[in-house]
């Protein structure tokens, strides 16, 4: 009786893939097997899918969220109460941990910026050169006061 020889195989474990011998490919067979069995009796053991399980993981994610926004703003609003200058107009200020200040361009002028520049927080200096660069590449007509201009001319404002 001729008996068949088992070669390994390529599989992927935990992202990447991996060359197993015959032993470990049987093992590896074996164990893929029983989990796709569990998986096939209870699908949503393994998932947050079941209703329950999905509401409760989203409240608590939206929990942590809204706890890490509102220690944002506390921590800005005290630094806004204590500066004596206000931040300058089109951009947004936020008080970083160690107290520190650092600014950012709004969304509504940042739309004309250089291609390939990021709107990260930076010290008030940059963010004030990114927001001048901004405001040069703005096309005519696109400020709010011309904007308004522009419909009372037309009757509309």
């Amino acid at each position: 009786k001729k008996r068949r020889k088992l070669n390994g195989g390529w599989v992927r474990q935990n992202g990447k893939w991996v060359k197993l011998n015959a032993k470990e490919f049987a093992a590896w067979q074996k164990e893929k097997k029983e989990s796709n069995r569990k998986f096939e009796e209870s699908p949503y053991s393994v998932t947050t899918q079941t209703t329950e399980k999905h509401d409760t993981v989203f409240v608590e994610q939206k929990r942590k969220d809204k706890k890490r926004s509102d220690k944002y703003a506390r921590r800005t609003k005290k630094a806004k109460t204590e500066d004596n200058e206000p931040t300058p107009p089109n951009l947004v200020m936020r008080a970083m941990a160690d107290g520190t200040k650092k600014y950012n361009v709004t969304r509504h002028l940042f739309k004309f910026a250089p291609a390939g520049v990021r709107n990260f927080f930076r010290p008030r200096e940059e963010a004030m050169a990114l927001a001048a660069r901004c405001e040069a590449n703005r096309p005519a007509g696109t400020t709010r006061a011309e904007q308004q201009a522009a419909l009372a001319q037309e009757g509309r404002a």
